[in-house]
């Protein structure tokens, strides 16, 4: 047994800026200003998790403590850059928001700003500051007023809404992107071929799917699988939980074609082989978001749901996905662009049944006054009109029709009231 292995994530974790994966944006922005001498008093770096922020933390802490100097490229060597990179040097602190979170921590923190720093500078890491008591930020805020000057602060948050402004203000911020699947899937490529593990193409792209944009996630994954010989897509689908194509199809076609009970009998077969409702529901999103936007063995299928019928399927799965778990905020914005250029193509369902209703009775009486009794409207009425707006409602909703055709519903002034048939 290997008691000293090192995990994938930790043992390729950047020593340089340049290491760095997808964040082009802050290393070129971190060494011009390590390069210039124009080091902030405080950074906030913000984004996903799993991308780089306490990484850029650490290696920004290099480059201001690194005994050759103040650089953008710490040696790595010295004394000082391998304590840092080993969580174990005194003067770069790492302290987790969510645990250390009170206004006790930070007012530790302020009385250790009276000792002056062993080496250059003293750092402080913030990890998840958002986490932190409006208390603790207001005892924090009064040492960013008035920072020593050997002093610098750098905070990490997945929720930068939750930082006070007054806090972000005082600091330069940076945003972290999540990484492109391209560029995850091309990282992953190398360090296969690096160490020496037997995956295929098809199974690295399972790996990226399921990373979500995620480096961390992604080389957390691919060590997961790295215990196997050869990793195929099939062992890749089954040991990340991935939901196999062939399945995720019957339960598309049963959607489609209006069947309850196959949609319901394909989930269940699902579950019986050990899914999770989650890795179901994300299979059954991911399938039908790749089919919108370019060719899939899938197309076929959800052409048949129409397109806004597809789209109000996914965002049913995106707010049960993040309710139990979480969709990619990728996929989810791109189905709500998707979702908002539809509306166009759309009609209040209100406004129809007003317009109808006051054509009826218009044409029952052309010079009266508009009636404001309730007027009751039967499903199984022989009226022309309401007939027609039926029709009209059928062609943009089946579903909708469906409803209608089964309900009574009445105007009252200004109200629309709908009776479902069990309702009760």
């Amino acid at each position: 047994m290997n008691v000293g292995y090192l995990i994938l994530a930790r043992k390729l974790r950047p020593a340089n800026f340049d290491d760095l994966i997808g964040q082009k944006h802050v290393v070129e922005t971190l060494k011009n200003a390590l390069d210039k001498g124009k080091i902030a008093q405080a950074y906030l770096f913000s984004g996903p998790r799993g991308i780089g922020k306490t990484t850029a933390a650490r290696i920004l802490s290099k480059s201001i403590n690194c005994e050759q100097g103040v650089s953008s490229k710490p040696c790595n060597k010295c004394t000082t850059c391998r304590a840092i990179s080993e969580s174990r040097f005194q003067d770069v602190v790492e302290i987790d928001g969510a645990s250390n979170r009170g206004v006790d921590d930070i007012r530790s923190i302020r009385e250790n700003l009276l000792y002056t720093p062993m080496s250059r500078e003293r750092i402080y890491i913030i990890d998840e500051v958002h986490m932190l008591t409006k208390e603790a930020f207001n005892a924090l805020l009064k040492t960013l007023e008035e920072p020593p000057a050997n002093t610098r602060f750098i905070f990490a948050t997945t929720e930068p809404e939750k930082v006070p402004q007054t806090i972000i203000s005082r600091c330069q911020r940076f945003d972290f992107k999540l990484v492109d699947a391209r560029t995850i899937f091309n990282y992953l490529k190398t360090v296969c071929e690096n160490e020496n593990i037997d995956i295929s193409d098809r199974a690295l792209e399972v790996i990226v799917r399921k990373a979500q944009g995620s480096v961390r996630d992604s080389l957390s994954l691919l060590d997961q699988l790295s215990v196997y010989r050869e990793i195929d897509e099939k062992k890749a689908r089954e040991v990340l939980g991935e939901v196999d194509f062939s399945e995720i199809e019957k339960i598309i076609t049963a959607i489609s074609e209006n069947d309850p009970k196959a949609a319901m009998i394909a989930c269940d077969k699902i579950i019986e082989e050990g899914y999770q409702p989650t890795d179901i529901a994300h299979s059954v999103a991911i399938a039908l978001f790749e089919s919108l936007k370019k060719d899939s063995p899938l197309q076929s299928i959800s052409s048949k749901l129409g397109i806004d019928r597809t789209l109000r399927t996914l965002e049913l799965l995106s707010n049960f996905l993040n309710r139990n778990s979480k969709l990619s905020p990728v996929v989810s914005l791109e189905i709500l662009f998707a979702r908002i250029s539809r509306m166009v193509d759309t009609k209040d369902i209100k406004d129809l049944i007003f317009g109808i209703e006051n054509s009826r009775i218009e044409n029952k009486n052309e010079n009266s006054k508009p009636r404001h009794d309730a007027q009751k409207i039967k499903s199984h009425d022989k009226d022309e009109s309401f007939q027609n707006f039926l029709s009209n409602v059928g062609s943009d909703s089946k579903v909708i029709y469906h409803y209608l055709t089964n309900s009574s519903a009445e105007v009252s002034g200004d109200t629309l009231i709908i009776q479902l048939p069990n309702s009760g």
